[in-house]
């Protein structure tokens, strides 16, 4: 069994802007499981543990997917926070520009390796970049307030992969492996 995810990439020109992001929050202290920047993605479909048998069959799948998108032009434009920024669990990047698309192409892969046999999301899917993961409210209220007032900038960003990513966890944070990476074609249906 490996762990398994389907990601957006993030280009390392965009993940050195968040980096300097998380480096600004991590100085207003709380209790926060920051990402490393090198692993910053969307996260479209969770896989979790799985059978290294279908590693191939998935991929396949995935292809099937991609072949009818083309690369798509966004950007990241707020702070959000799940359930909310004034207790987060999580600290993320809102996405403005094209959205729906997004929200269709991970639609789009669930349905896909529902077809063979991958359980499909049971909570609705938004688009994020994920930035922290908050571990506990202890002396959070300053990150917070600080999150609140945060003046985020437009950060344009063109997605133009899919990304299968092997995960391995370790006591000093997930090692990424991309297994495979498709690209999204320049011209719709190419």
């Amino acid at each position: 069994m490996i762990r398994l995810f389907v990601a957006l990439k993030i280009e390392k020109e965009i993940q050195q802007k968040f980096d300097t992001i998380i480096t600004d929050f991590k100085t207003k202290g709380g209790k926060v499981k920051w990402v490393d920047a090198k692993n910053l993605h969307i996260t479209l479909k969770f896989l979790g543990n799985t059978d290294l048998k279908i590693v191939d069959l998935i991929i396949s799948q995935l292809h099937k997917s991609a072949k009818n998108y083309q690369a798509m032009e966004s950007n990241f434009t707020a702070l959000g926070g799940f359930p909310h920024l004034r207790k987060p669990k999580v600290i993320w990047a809102d996405i403005d520009k094209n959205k729906n698309n997004i929200i269709e192409l991970a639609q789009s892969i669930d349905n896909a390796f529902a077809e063979i046999n991958i359980e499909k999301n049971n909570k609705p899917f938004t688009p994020h970049l994920t930035l922290g993961r908050v571990k506990s409210n202890d002396e959070l209220k300053p990150l917070t307030e600080y999150l609140a007032d945060y003046q985020f900038e437009n950060i344009p960003i063109t997605f133009d992969s899919i990304l299968l990513i092997q995960s391995t966890l370790t006591q000093q944070g997930p090692i990424y492996r991309t297994l495979e990476e498709i690209t999204l074609s320049e011209r719709f249906g190419d």
